[in-house]
């Protein structure tokens, strides 16, 4: 799916909601994968900058729980532990 903005989504859809993987692309080059239940975001997602910067996250009903990862483009790891955010 085309959006005006020049972001694409490619994925399934159900009753009108994401549902299961899927991908963003924005025009600036930024990438975003998930995989969504209902609508919301549900298990691993990752956040790809254009500069190849990454952050991953674990969600479970649209909310952030778990492990977070920050990579930065020279490969350089930041974790941290959250709960229900």
């Amino acid at each position: 799916m085309d959006f005006a903005d020049g972001t694409k989504f490619e994925g399934r859809w159900k009753n009108g909601k994401a549902h299961g993987q899927g991908k963003h692309t924005f025009p600036n080059g930024d990438k975003y994968e998930a995989g969504w239940k209902n609508g919301y975001v549900d298990g691993q997602d990752t956040y790809t900058y254009a500069d190849g910067t990454k952050v991953e996250y674990v969600w479970k009903n649209g909310r952030k729980t778990g492990e977070g990862i920050y990579t930065k483009d020279d490969g350089t790891k930041l974790k941290w532990f959250r709960k229900d955010e």
